[in-house]
């Protein structure tokens, strides 16, 4: 395993996993996280978790309701890219980000990290080829080489 010090912008590199990791008290803090929500405002906060399917929950955060119980895994993979349109990083790992969700809001969701994050660099992992990704290689374990796709 490589050991170093990363001296690139805080943010240059993220994951969105389908496991949990959050704080498991506050829906902000989780959104932000490792970012406290103060820094990020309640508007930009706000407006990530419309963007990401997740403006339901808004009204909850309103009232005060601060918890991520209870939330469904699709639920916590849109929180999950919630953090990823916050901190903008230059570097993506997807892995099986959006196993709990449909078809359409995968679609719709990866679609929205392309457009919104075009510098971003995203490395997917998954065990269904993603919809709505510009797909450049594919790897598939027990093969030596990459699989490349041909230009139009």
């Amino acid at each position: 395993m490589a050991k170093g010090t990363s001296t690139g912008p805080r943010h240059r590199f993220s994951s969105c996993r389908s496991a949990r990791m959050w704080p498991r008290t506050d829906l902000a803090a989780a959104a932000c996280y490792p970012l406290d929500p103060a820094d990020i405002g309640p508007g930009p906060l706000a407006e990530v978790l419309a963007h990401v399917g997740l403006g339901h929950r808004l009204q909850a955060l309103a009232r005060g309701e601060t918890g991520t119980e209870g939330l469904s895994m699709g639920e916590r993979q849109r929180l999950a890219l919630a953090r990823v349109f916050l901190h903008r990083p230059r570097w993506l790992v997807l892995d099986e980000a959006t196993a709990s969700l449909d078809s359409t809001a995968e679609a719709h969701l990866l679609s929205l990290l392309r457009r919104d994050l075009p510098e971003t660099t995203i490395l997917c992992v998954s065990h269904r080829k993603p919809v709505a990704l510009d797909i450049t290689g594919v790897w598939t374990p027990g093969t030596d080489i990459p699989q490349r796709r041909k230009s139009a």
